[in-house]
């Protein structure tokens, strides 16, 4: 009786194995936080698995942004409900100045990333900033194609600031969205380097050391988001 007792138990361990591949656990473009435990996979929001990464210098309370990708590739529409900034390795976070979608956004183009928030068009200054819409609120198309096979996308950008002068990181964006009746939680990947120095320096650029301990929190990251 044990043996066949036992042997149910692998029978149910090897399905759920199963399962787990053929929903894809583990591939870079999904996120666990996205599953409830004990419900059926979430609608599958996604960071779109290409890791953005940015270092940027400024001075204290100036604003920079960073972006990242929204994907949905599941078939119902999902409605983002609101965003915090994604501790990196345990080092200093910045402050959240503002969170939108750009709305001249083009697939397969990389996020705009500069000072201010909004960036300016091109980094150039004097120019229009990026055109950005409210991301509370905002609502992700289902995936379209036949099984869902062209997920819509969005361009997400961030601004973020130093409250006082040092390094600050971000991991990107935790994003609480809701599908259908359920609210869930997932991380939009971004390594934002932040490099903040006392005002009157012309130039404001990460040193050698800060880029170096840029590239060891990258790491620390992508091993997260399985990048």
């Amino acid at each position: 009786m044990g043996r066949v007792f036992v042997g149910l138990l692998t029978l149910a361990a090897l399905a759920v194995a199963g399962l787990a591949a053929a929903v894809g656990v583990g591939h870079a473009y999904l996120d666990l936080g996205f599953t409830r435990v004990g419900t059926p996979p979430a609608p599958p929001l996604s960071w779109g698995g290409e890791l953005q990464d940015s270092s940027l210098g400024a001075s204290p309370g100036q604003s920079v942004t960073f972006g990242g990708y929204l994907l949905n590739r599941g078939p119902q529409p999902l409605v983002i409900e609101g965003a915090r900034l994604v501790p990196a390795g345990g080092q200093p976070l910045p402050k959240l100045v503002g969170v939108g979608i750009l709305t001249n956004g083009t697939p397969g183009t990389p996020p705009p990333t500069g000072l201010g928030w909004p960036p300016a068009e091109g980094g150039l200054a004097g120019a229009h900033p990026y055109p950005v819409s409210p991301l509370v609120g905002a609502v992700l198309p289902p995936a379209g194609g036949r099984g869902g096979r062209s997920p819509s996308m969005r361009i997400v950008l961030f601004g973020v600031a130093a409250p006082a002068p040092g390094t600050y990181f971000t991991a990107g964006l935790a994003i609480t969205y809701r599908a259908g009746r359920h609210t869930y939680v997932g991380t939009v990947w971004s390594v934002g380097e932040l490099c903040a120095q006392p005002g009157g320096q012309a130039v404001k650029v990460c040193s050698a050391a800060a880029l170096q301990l840029g590239d060891q929190v990258l790491q620390g990251v992508a091993r997260r988001a399985g990048a």
